[in-house]
């Protein structure tokens, strides 16, 4: 039954909805997303898979990263930077990346506990975040399609990779 659900047989197929770039300024203009309090600065760096670099079970890759200083607060070199010099020292050495936000913080202190997001958390920022601002209709697989969708990848490879997450998780 599974396997028949997954070709779409007996089931309604739902696609995911891709973020606009309208869509993603007004999560900046809201400031649901920000470098200027825990939740903003780590929703900004999102990602998709819970766990440690040693879940996902698949040889270290390098891909090149280069600052775009014309994108401001939005570079990614520059989000990840903030991020990394927001965590404590311990969370540094453990093997997890997206720590839980303080709910109070100073500037000199870290901006993060010494525990991991937990993976209900994680599998639902992209939701929450539009939440939010009063979109609905969002997720992580959101995320996903819409770095498909703009690398032109075809629209049948996007709904095969969305698929085969479903089904990881």
């Amino acid at each position: 039954m599974r396997s028949l659900q997954v070709d779409g047989v007996g089931s309604d197929v739902k696609h995911a909805s891709v973020i606009s770039k309208e869509q993603e300024n007004l999560l900046w203009k809201k400031e649901v997303l920000t470098v200027s309090t825990p939740l903003g600065l780590l929703r900004d760096g999102s990602k998709n898979r819970s766990g440690g670099f040693r879940d996902l079970k698949v040889e270290n890759k390098v891909v090149p990263v280069f600052a775009n200083p014309s994108a401001g607060q939005r570079c990614h070199v520059f989000l990840i930077d903030t991020y990394l010099s927001k965590l404590p020292p311990k969370v540094r050495e453990q093997d997890y990346f997206y720590a839980r936000p303080l709910s109070k913080i100073s500037r000199d202190q870290p901006w993060y506990a010494c525990s991991p997001l937990g993976e209900n958390k994680l599998g639902s920022m992209v939701k929450d975040m539009f939440k939010e601002v009063g979109i609905t209709g969002k997720s992580n697989h959101s995320l996903c399609a819409t770095c498909l969708y703009s690398a032109n990848v075809p629209e049948t490879i996007i709904q095969q990779t969305l698929n085969s997450m479903k089904n990881d998780l």
